[in-house]
Formats: structure tokens, sequence, C-alpha cells
């Protein structure tokens, strides 16, 4: 007597997956994203700014980080044009100890600096409002208003921002 194994196969069905979005600043230049919500930081150039990536982790619904990769040697200073987009995507990091020149904790300069000394008028450095959001390494100084703020336009709160290893308000 010979027996047949059932060719019936079953498979389990597995929860549902986002890939994390990462994104990495090769540029100090300021232009924009090309088309933000594509999934692909880059500007008519080809770079990927901090602008564009900033514009591309708010257009893509997922968990995401900005690196940094920007050649020549440290300091890279980005001097923003004009406002940089708010922070508005959640799970959100924005890592500038990624970048080859930065020197570690805490003493050493900062690799990245964003410098808001040509800038008219009174706006943010980086404008974070949602939750869930990571700075870290990033000398952010000269900004008319608050160089980083933390806030709710709606009036909903914001929760587990952390900002480490940065840089507020002074000389890279």
């Amino acid at each position: 007597l010979v027996r047949r194994r059932s060719s019936h196969r079953t498979f389990e069905r597995l929860e549902d997956r986002t890939l994390l979005a990462t994104f990495s600043v090769n540029s100090t230049s300021d232009a924009d994203d090309l088309a933000a919500g594509d999934g692909v930081c880059a500007t008519a150039a080809g770079e990927c700014t901090l602008r564009a990536a900033i514009r591309e982790a708010n257009a893509v619904a997922a968990a995401h980080r900005i690196e940094f990769d920007i050649a020549g040697p440290a300091p890279h200073t980005i001097a923003p044009a004009s406002a940089l987009p708010a922070v508005t995507a959640s799970n959100l990091v924005i890592d500038a100890t990624t970048e080859p020149d930065f020197g570690g904790q805490p003493a050493s300069p900062r690799a990245v600096a964003l410098d808001g000394g040509s800038l008219m008028g009174f706006p943010f450095g980086l404008d974070i409002q949602a939750s869930n959001v990571t700075v870290r390494g990033l000398a952010i100084h000269n900004f008319g208003n608050a160089g980083l703020s933390i806030r709710s336009p709606v009036f909903s709160p914001i929760f587990n921002t952390v900002i480490e290893g940065c840089f507020l308000g002074t000389d890279p």
C-alpha cells in the first residue's frame, strides 16, 4: 500500500512590512526635490540636498532616515536661501553622525552645520511638527528665530522627539 502525500500546501500570512527609506544628503546646495513623493531624493542636478531629503521624507509614507555623505573635507555648511520645509514626517531620523567626516562625541567639531546667516526674517532652522523624530549630530546656528523648533501646528501633542549630540545656537 502506497500513500501519496497531499500536494496541497498552506501558507501562513505574514504581517505587512514597510521598508525603511534612506535619503543620503550628498550636497550642501539648497535645491528642491525634482519630484517629491517618488521615493527618490534628487534635485534637477541629480544631487540630494537637505531640503530635497526633508521634502521627500514628508511625502513618503514610511519610516525613514536622512543620512549625510558630502564629498570634501568638513565642516560642510548648508546655508538655506529660504526657510526649510517643516518636518511633518513621523518616524524620521536626521543623522549627521553618518557623515564620514564626523569626529565623534562630544567635543569634536560637527561635520555638518546648518547656517541661517543668509536668511531674511525670522525662520526656524529645523521646524519639527511630527512625533518620533530624532535629530543627531548637527550644528544649527545663525537663525533669526529658534534654530530648532518642536511644535504642533494643530495643538496636538508631539511625542518621542529626541535631539542628541547637536550644537544649537553656537558656532560649529
